[in-house]
């Protein structure tokens, strides 16, 4: 189980996507979680991620889908404690 946190600050809603990719090439994405707007405070977002035996690699996006603006600091991704 791997563990992905970031502090955040966005005048929209986010959200967070993990791509993982197997040991035979093929990627596939998961949904981790939807993160609120917070455009004046700092907010932190946290997910649990439990891979595939046969994955090979992992990235972790932090998206937006609309105008506005995502601001990210003291991002985290690695094994769960």
């Amino acid at each position: 189980t791997y563990t992905y946190s970031t502090s955040y600050k966005a005048t929209i809603t986010s959200e967070i996507v993990v791509q993982i990719k197997d040991s035979t090439g093929k990627i596939s994405y998961q949904w981790l979680k939807t993160a609120p707007r917070s455009a004046t405070a700092w907010a932190v977002a946290s997910a649990n991620i439990t891979m595939p035996a046969n994955a090979a690699s992992a990235s972790v996006f932090h998206v937006i889908n609309k105008v506005g603006y995502l601001q990210t600091d003291d991002t985290f991704f690695g094994l769960a404690t």
